[in-house]
């Protein structure tokens, strides 16, 4: 779908939110321990998981040195 500048999107009518898995990556590598990184990735997660619909499923997937599910 392509939107065009000053154009309205079409409206997606959304079922119940048990129809949903949403899958979360979250990075644990080297590169998040400067200062605040990973503080501002727990806080983002934070914000999305209650942003779900009622009745979803949703998974966490961190990775660093290893793939982690949670």
């Amino acid at each position: 779908m392509e939107v065009l500048k000053d154009e309205e999107p079409e409206m997606t009518e959304l079922g119940a939110g048990n129809e949903f898995h949403f899958i979360f990556l979250v990075d644990r590598s080297g590169s998040m321990r400067s200062v605040g990184r990973m503080e501002a990735a727990i806080n983002a997660l934070s914000i999305f998981i209650r942003s779900l619909p009622t009745g979803c499923v949703f998974s966490v997937v961190s990775f660093g040195s290893r793939l982690t599910w949670m």
